[in-house]
């Protein structure tokens, strides 16, 4: 995603959302914030094909993380994630 893309994602915040990320990893999360000046969106992971990436607890009010938005490939609203 790009500069551009921004304002889409902006728009998302307190959303329940599909990332696909440049690497292949599928992310359902809830985005939390997106920071134009830091280009990266912070988000609360619900599920993830790649669970070995993470730590701590999973879910409803769980960790928070941040993906730069150049490692995002694709967001669609809603779990396409099938968890």
């Amino acid at each position: 995603m790009h500069n551009d893309d921004l304002p889409l994602l902006r728009d998302m915040v307190g959303r329940v959302v599909t990332i696909t990320s440049t690497e292949g990893e599928v992310i359902v999360a809830k985005v939390r914030f997106v920071s134009h000046e830091h280009r990266d969106v912070t988000y609360e992971l619900i599920c993830s094909n790649q669970p070995e990436r993470y730590r701590g607890t999973v879910g409803p009010q769980g960790p928070l993380y941040v993906i730069p938005i150049e490692y995002i490939s694709k967001v669609e609203e809603g779990n396409r994630g099938g968890c």
